[in-house]
């Protein structure tokens, strides 16, 4: 059995959804489409949906009329949130099952067996429902199995990690939001979680806690990273961890290149202490828009040793194929 087929290749992140693309077609722009994907072995692909843009400017609106969304999509959180959705079940429509949405742990084994590659849906920001917590399930009944609950800039529900937005705790609505995701079976993603609000998060024993891309602040100290007793939470509840290798955000890591393993993606050697078992996973990060760096098979292993390594790839190395991860079981579609 080859190491595809007993650990299948996974990326966490990609909000590919925002720029409007035709991902059934191979793209001259981003580093991410449904052929692509299939020549590079990829069983798993997270795709979340983005609602608000940077703090106080936002932009998403004047975005969305850039990348031609239609003026409907563009009046709210909510509404971009639906557009987006909508328009990956009609990409995935016209691929005639070669992509398939995975709601659920059948769904997503089923299309394991077949050689089909698993969309599994996300949202960045609870800011898309608009404070009304009872669209979690509308969220859930259109395939979606995660949500942060924070993006890019402070909400309704909690503070971000962004620059300057003062670390913010989990509000009153915010504990809402995660107790109906909890009882719609949604996973809540830590991701650009001000440290506060992981805490806050880290306390409501009911949520299904794992983050979908970051970096490791035990490596290099960024806004964007967790911190070493965040990855042991995340081991601890059994969550998995994407590890973010764009170049752009640099997250903290150098990947080690084992020339003596088989032939394929290079390995990423770590050692954050932890317990528990968990799977490291990649992450892309900005849906292949930015300069995405090699990603790492990191077979899935105890806690979160996930990263320390030795040196950055050589040029030589660069030219290798990039994949995606090994992981052990993806627990935003566990039923």
């Amino acid at each position: 059995m080859t190491a595809g087929a007993r650990f299948p290749l996974a990326d966490g992140h990609a909000d590919s959804l925002m720029w409007n693309r035709d991902l059934t077609a191979r793209l001259r722009k981003g580093q991410l489409d449904f052929p692509r994907l299939a020549e590079a072995g990829v069983r798993i692909q997270c795709f979340t949906v983005v609602t608000r843009g940077y703090p106080v400017v936002d932009g998403m609106r004047a975005f969305g009329a850039l990348r031609g969304w239609p003026a409907a999509a563009r009046r709210g959180p909510w509404a971009r949130a639906l557009f987006q959705l909508d328009r990956m079940h009609a990409l995935c429509d016209r691929v005639e099952g070669a992509v398939r949405i995975a709601g659920t742990s059948a769904e997503l084994e089923d299309n394991l067996a077949y050689g089909r590659i698993s969309a599994v849906l996300g949202v960045e920001g609870a800011q898309a429902l608009e404070g009304r917590p009872e669209r979690v399930s509308e969220l859930r009944a259109r395939g979606v199995r995660f949500m942060s609950l924070t993006h890019l800039s402070n909400n309704e529900l909690g503070g971000s990690s962004s620059p300057l937005m003062g670390d913010r705790p989990l509000t009153p609505l915010g504990r809402e939001v995660v107790d109906a995701m909890a009882a719609a079976r949604l996973s809540v993603d830590v991701a650009h979680a001000s440290h506060r609000t992981f805490r806050d998060l880290a306390a409501q024993r009911a949520a299904r806690l794992f983050c979908s891309h970051t970096g490791v602040t035990g490596a290099t100290r960024s806004w964007r990273n967790l911190e070493d007793a965040e990855l042991r939470v995340l081991a601890e509840r059994g969550g998995v961890v994407g590890i973010l290798f764009a170049t752009i955000y640099r997250a903290g890591l150098r990947l080690r290149w084992d020339r003596a393993a088989p032939a394929g993606p290079a390995r990423c050697d770590g050692r954050v202490e932890g317990r528990g078992r968990a799977g490291a996973a990649s992450a892309g990060g900005r849906g292949g828009e930015g300069r995405v760096g090699q990603l790492a098979a990191v077979l899935p292993g105890d806690a979160g040793r996930l990263i320390r390594t030795s040196r950055r790839p050589s040029a030589s190395d660069r030219t290798q194929s990039s994949g995606s991860v090994c992981q052990r079981s993806w627990h935003c579609t566990g039923e």
